[in-house]
């Protein structure tokens, strides 16, 4: 526990990177005069291991901690961005870039929701066309900051 304090004192001196996951920072956010100083001035950057459980929810305590952190670079790891939940994928990339995917959940819901109804396997050709295409779409504007291994 203090180590953990000691290492966040350490970045309002001189930087750093927090690896991390969503049971570490829970831990963190529990604690406020951590949260403090983790917010600001942060880390240099900060990977979130799992990101896509960490970014689920807007209205947790973990999303909004996350949001806070005020750090020059963020880099989301997670294994499987499309198949849990678009929503999901929305917040790590609002996370990672604001903006980039448009500025409400509402809106992105109406722009790619299409992605998930085309996957369905019954679905008409010209739905899977179109899902394909917002996909395809959705893939060349993430280009830059999403690598897929």
């Amino acid at each position: 526990p203090g180590g953990r304090q000691n290492l966040i004192k350490k970045w309002s001196r001189k930087g750093g990177i927090l690896l991390t996951s969503e049971r570490l920072f829970q831990g963190l956010v529990k604690k406020q005069h951590c949260l403090v100083q983790l917010q600001s001035p942060g880390p240099d950057a900060i990977v979130l291991d799992e990101a896509h459980t960490m970014l689920k929810s807007s209205g947790n305590l973990v999303f909004k901690a996350l949001m806070g952190v005020k750090t020059r670079r963020r880099i989301c790891l997670t294994d499987s961005p499309f198949q849990n939940n678009l929503l999901e994928y929305f917040r790590m990339v609002s996370y990672i870039r604001p903006g980039l995917l448009g500025k409400s959940e509402r809106k992105f819901k109406k722009d790619y929701g299409a992605i998930l109804e085309g996957n369905v396997a019954d679905a008409p050709e010209d739905i899977k066309q179109y899902a394909d295409d917002k996909l395809h779409e959705i893939q060349e504007r993430l280009s830059p900051y999403v690598h897929r291994k």
